[in-house]
C-alpha cells in the first residue's frame, strides 16, 4: 500500500485522477460511486476518497478511524444498500453514534453481501442496541459482528440478546470490553442456551460477577453448538469458576475456554480440575493470571494426566510461577502426550536450569503478581502513587504501597527493582519510566515437548 494512500483523509479535494475515473465510471447509471456523492452532497459533508475507490471493486471497506460521525455513516449506509461486492464492513472507531448505528442497522436488513461487521469504539445506546437486534431478526447474510468497547450497558442489551434466542445468523460475536455486567450476562446466558448458531462469543472485559457467570454456566449447559467462549478479566472468582464446571459436565462441544484473569485461587483450580478429568471435548483452556501459582498448575496438570479421553492439547497459565514440581508433573504428561503445549511466563526451577527455563528475576515475580491481580501497570502506578496527580511515584511509596497489596517480594528486593527502575537516580520515577523499563525486560516462555 502506498504511503499516500493509507494517509488518505476525507479532507482532500477531489484528484484529477479521481474525476478520469468517475467519468469512466459514468456509463453505468446511478453507479454506487454516484449514489454516495449525492447522499453526501444532500447531507452537506465531505465524501470520503478512500470509500470512492474500496465500494465498486473491493470486498473489503476499511474505514477505521476516519471520524465519518453519524452524517458521514448515514451517506455511507445510502451507498451500501445496493451494494453487491462489499462483504466486510470495517467502521472502527468513528465517533459513530445512535443515530449512526441505526443508519448501519436499517442497511443491513436491506443488504444481503455483508457477512463481517466491525462497530468497535463507537457508542451504542439502548436504541441503538435494539435496532441491532431487530436488524438480526430480518438480516440471514450477517455472520460476524465486532461491537466491542461500544460502551453497552447490560440493561440496553435485552432486545439485542433476544434475537440471538431467535437464532439469528451470528456465528461469531465481539461483546469485549463493554459493561453488560451480571444483568447482560443474564439476558445472553437465556440467549445461548437455546442459540444452534453461534460458534464464538468473547465477553471478556464486562464487569460480569458471580451471579453472571452462573447465569452463563446455565446457558452453556444447553447449548450445543459453542466452541469458543471468552470470559477473561471478568471477576468470577472461585463460586463462578464452579458453575462454569458444573456447565462443562454437561456441555460436549466447548473446544476452547478462557477464564484467565478472574480471582481464582486454589479452591477454584479444584473445580478447573474436575472439569480435566472427564472432559472429552475441551482442546484449549486459558486460566492464566490467576492467583493460584504453582500449586494449581500442579493440580491442573495432575488432573489432565488422569484423563485418558481428554482431548486437551494446549494449557496456558500466563503469569503463573511454573516451580520444580510443575515441571516435573509436566514432563510426565509429555511422555503420554509428546504433542502437548504448556505456556507460563515465570520458573523456578531450583539448582538445576535449562537453556528453556531460568531463575526468575524480581521483576518477573512482580508482574506474576500485578498481573494476578487484575491490575494494569498504569493502574498499579496509581495506586500507589502518593502525588496528587499520580505522575511520581516515590520509592517509600511503592515499598509500602505493594506490602499493603500484599505482593510476595521481601523489601529489600522492592527496594532493588525500585532503584533499577530509577534511570535518573533521584529517588522518584514516572511513568514513562516504569512502562519503558518494564517493557524493555519482559519476555514470555513456552514449551512444548518439541523443543
Amino acid at each position: 500500500m502506498e504511503d499516500d494512500e493509507f494517509f488518505d483523509t476525507d479532507l482532500e479535494e477531489e484528484s484529477a485522477e479521481w474525476k478520469i475515473e468517475k467519468e469512466e465510471f459514468g456509463v453505468l447509471s446511478r453507479s454506487i460511486q454516484d449514489i454516495y456523492l449525492d447522499a453526501c452532497k444532500n447531507n452537506n459533508i465531505v465524501p470520503s476518497s478512500r470509500f470512492l475507490k474500496q465500494c465498486s471493486t473491493e470486498e473489503i471497506v476499511e474505514l477505521n478511524h476516519y471520524g465519518l460521525g453519524d452524517s458521514g455513516t448515514r451517506a455511507l449506509c445510502t451507498a451500501l444498500e445496493g451494494c453487491s461486492n462489499v462483504t466486510t464492513l470495517n467502521l472502527h472507531d468513528n465517533g459513530i453514534y445512535d443515530k449512526g448505528i441505526t443508519y448501519i442497522a436499517k442497511m443491513l436488513k436491506r443488504n444481503v453481501f455483508i457477512s463481517k461487521v466491525d462497530l468497535s469504539g463507537n457508542q451504542i445506546g439502548k436504541d441503538a442496541a435494539d435496532e441491532l437486534g431487530d436488524m438480526l431478526l430480518q438480516n440471514n447474510t450477517l455472520k460476524e459482528l465486532n461491537i466491542s468497547k461500544c460502551n453497552l450497558q447490560g440493561k440496553t442489551v435485552a432486545v439485542f440478546c433476544n434475537s440471538l434466542r431467535l437464532d439469528a445468523p451470528l456465528t461469531q460475536l465481539n461483546l469485549s470490553y463493554n459493561d453488560i455486567g451480571d444483568r447482560g450476562a443474564t439476558f445472553l446466558g437465556s440467549a445461548i442456551k437455546v442459540n444452534s448458531i453461534l460458534d464464538n462469543l468473547d465477553v471478556s472485559w464486562n464487569s460480569i460477577r458471580v451471579k453472571g457467570a452462573r447465569a452463563l454456566a446455565e446457558g452453556l449447559k444447553k447449548n450445543t453448538r459453542l466452541r469458543e467462549v471468552n470470559i477473561a478479566w471478568n471477576g468470577l472468582l472461585d463460586d463462578g469458576v464452579a458453575a462454569i464446571q458444573e456447565a462443562l459436565t454437561c456441555n460436549q462441544t466447548l473446544k476452547v475456554l478462557d477464564i484467565g484473569s478472574n480471582c481464582i485461587t486454589n479452591k477454584g483450580v479444584v473445580s478447573i480440575a474436575r472439569i480435566l478429568k472427564t472432559n472429552k471435548t475441551l482442546e484449549v483452556l486459558k486460566t492464566g493470571r490467576n492467583p493460584f501459582q504453582s500449586y494449581g498448575a500442579c493440580v491442573l496438570l495432575r488432573a489432565i494426566q488422569k484423563n485418558t479421553a481428554s482431548a486437551l492439547r494446549e494449557l496456558q497459565l500466563d503469569d503463573i510461577v511454573f516451580d520444580k514440581a510443575c515441571a516435573r508433573e509436566l514432563e510426565i504428561l509429555l511422555e503420554g502426550r509428546p504433542s502437548f503445549t504448556c505456556s507460563w511466563d515465570i520458573s523456578i526451577i531450583g539448582e538445576r536450569l535449562t537453556d528453556r527455563k531460568k531463575r526468575p528475576e524480581i521483576l518477573d515475580v512482580y508482574l506474576a503478581f500485578v498481573r494476578t491481580q487484575g491490575l494494569r501497570l498504569i493502574d498499579l502506578f496509581k495506586i500507589l502513587s502518593k502525588d496528587r496527580d499520580g505522575l511520581k511515584l516515590s520509592k517509600e511509596d511503592f515499598v509500602g504501597g505493594m506490602k499493603k497489596l500484599n505482593a510476595p517480594i521481601h523489601d529489600v528486593q522492592l527496594r532493588e527493582l525500585f532503584d533499577k527502575m530509577d534511570s535518573k537516580s533521584n529517588g522518584v520515577i514516572v511513568f514513562q519510566e516504569f512502562v519503558v523499563w518494564t517493557r524493555e525486560r519482559y519476555q514470555p516462555q513456552s514449551v512444548t515437548a518439541q523443543q
